[in-house]
């Protein structure tokens, strides 16, 4: 019909460029980015517990409050499909800004009750 000569005119255009820009992912000629920095969230700390983004089975977690003091970590739920770690902490845990290492490297929470 004649009102879908407008359509198939853009179409062409729009699935040449589509085409020309899909070509080198196809013959593996762009290099893809992965982001591995890791969040911390929810910061404030909600319900005694934290996820980490983009962890390993292997990795290290160290809570330490203000003092320095070594705080427990009750639980340690990595997800190997979302690549996630759930870190629980003790319910008695303090108001206050505490330091998470995670394989050495630090990260300031702040716990609200």
């Amino acid at each position: 019909p004649a009102d879908d000569i407008p359509g198939r005119l853009i179409g062409e255009k729009v699935g040449l460029d589509a085409f020309d820009f899909a070509v080198p992912y196809f013959y593996g000629e762009v290099d893809v980015i992965q982001d591995d920095s890791q969040l911390v969230f929810p910061n404030p700390v909600v319900n005694f517990e934290i996820f980490i983004t983009n962890t390993k089975a292997l990795d290290s977690f160290e809570l330490f409050d203000i003092r320095g003091r070594q705080i427990t970590i009750l639980n340690t739920d990595f997800n190997e499909f979302s690549r996630r770690t759930r870190l629980q902490f003790p319910q008695d845990t303090s108001e206050g800004l505490y330091i998470l290492n995670i394989n050495g490297r630090s990260v300031m929470l702040l716990f609200k009750n």
